[in-house]
């Protein structure tokens, strides 16, 4: 079920994050697709899907239960040698970011980038 108009603001701030931390940046123009930029590196390829600020926790539980609906829309994506990511912003300079697998959900450490 889709909640409403995609977070735009946390998807600009999330892809000028991207940017700042060494990844090359391809945006999703089409809200027939899954995700909301792509990005990628010279080894690494991922989908991206954002969810502006929750008023939870940000522990792989919350995040289970909280943003069911773009877990299943990163899951729908068919992977092979790329990864699935959701980013949550919980504050315009703090992100947390989790790998979305067919069957687990794990956390991204904050240092990882380029």
């Amino acid at each position: 079920m889709t909640r409403g108009p995609p977070p735009l603001a946390s998807i600009e701030k999330a892809m000028r994050h991207a940017e700042e931390i060494g990844y090359r940046v391809l945006p999703v123009y089409s809200r027939s697709l899954p995700c909301d930029f792509v990005i990628t590196c010279t080894c690494f390829f991922a989908f991206v899907k954002v969810r502006g600020s929750i008023a939870i926790g940000y522990g792989v539980p919350d995040i289970r239960e909280y943003c069911a609906d773009e877990i299943a829309k990163l899951r729908s994506i068919v992977v092979g040698s790329t990864t699935r990511e959701l980013w949550v912003r919980e504050r315009p300079d703090k992100w947390h970011r989790y790998l979305i697998t067919d069957d687990a959900i794990e956390t991204v450490p904050e240092a990882c980038g380029i």
